[in-house]
């Protein structure tokens, strides 16, 4: 299933760990995505997007998001290092949500 975004922003949603604000370290690599998710019905009572918010040094912007108790799909737009990603990824693969990345950039890499 391809996702596309209207573009418009419905909600935007920092996301810290605890109040830490994320520094990044020099070297440390900062990256921008945007990412079409897929979540099964079975996931309709747990707050997945809550929880990677309070879980992970990522910021994160839901550009467009439609949910029914039998599936759901939500296109995000999330920033952070590299590491904090993956482990975004790997916590929504745990859940056997589908993670299709739409779009990348990196810090200092050629828009």
């Amino acid at each position: 299933m391809l996702l596309k975004s209207t573009g418009k922003i419905f909600a935007q949603i920092t996301c810290r760990n605890r109040g830490f604000d994320v520094k990044y370290e020099k070297g440390g690599s900062k990256m921008q995505m945007s990412i079409g998710l897929t979540f099964p019905g079975s996931l309709k009572d747990e707050s997945i997007i809550s929880y990677i918010c309070k879980n992970f040094s990522i910021d994160l912007n839901i550009i467009e998001a439609s949910f029914s108790m039998s599936s759901g799909w939500a296109i995000l737009k999330i920033e952070g290092k590299q590491e904090e990603i993956k482990k975004v990824f790997d916590y929504l693969t745990s859940k056997d949500v589908q993670i299709q990345k739409i779009e990348q950039s990196s810090e200092g890499a050629p828009a």
